[in-house]
Order: C-alpha cells, then sequence, then structure tokens
C-alpha cells in the first residue's frame, strides 16, 4: 500500500554521485554554524538534509539527496502507524 517515509535530516546526505534516491531543486539554504540546512521540493513535501558547512549553491539549483535505507522510518500514509518493514 502507500506509505510516508520519514528519516532525519542528519541521517541523509547531499551527494554529487551517479546514484541516488532523490533529485530535486533547492527550496532554501539555512546557515547553521556547524551545518548547512538544505531543504529541497520532492514529491509536493519539504525534505530537509543536514550537509556539511563547506556545503554551497542556490536556491533552485537541483541536487542529489542519499538516504540509507536503515535510516528510514515507513508509515501507511492512511493512518500514519509505523509500519515494521517497506
Amino acid at each position: 500500500g502507500d506509505m510516508t517515509i520519514g528519516f532525519r535530516a542528519e541521517d541523509a546526505s547531499v551527494t554529487q554521485g551517479a546514484e541516488y534516491d532523490i533529485e530535486a531543486e533547492i527550496y532554501t539554504i539555512e546557515l547553521l554554524g556547524d551545518a548547512v540546512m538544505v531543504s529541497v521540493r520532492a514529491g509536493g513535501k519539504i525534505v530537509s538534509v543536514k550537509s556539511d558547512k563547506a556545503f554551497r549553491a542556490a536556491i533552485g539549483d537541483k541536487v542529489r539527496i542519499s538516504i540509507p535505507f536503515d535510516s528510514c522510518h515507513f508509515f501507511d500514509k492512511q493512518s500514519g502507524e509505523k509500519r515494521a518493514t517497506a
């Protein structure tokens, strides 16, 4: 059935490689001091990823977001209940 995937921003990463989970345009960039919070609009939702403080890009640039499978949490789209596996 339909699921919603959740993950912590610090568990994902902005990547440059050929393999990726999500490709989307940058919606916002927030400098946090020790890191940069990069938010993209993907699938009609805002997805945030905590990146290294050296990350540089502009709003509207396309980036690739990698999310390790073992860092994902799966929820039933209708009830919101957490599922054990995908």
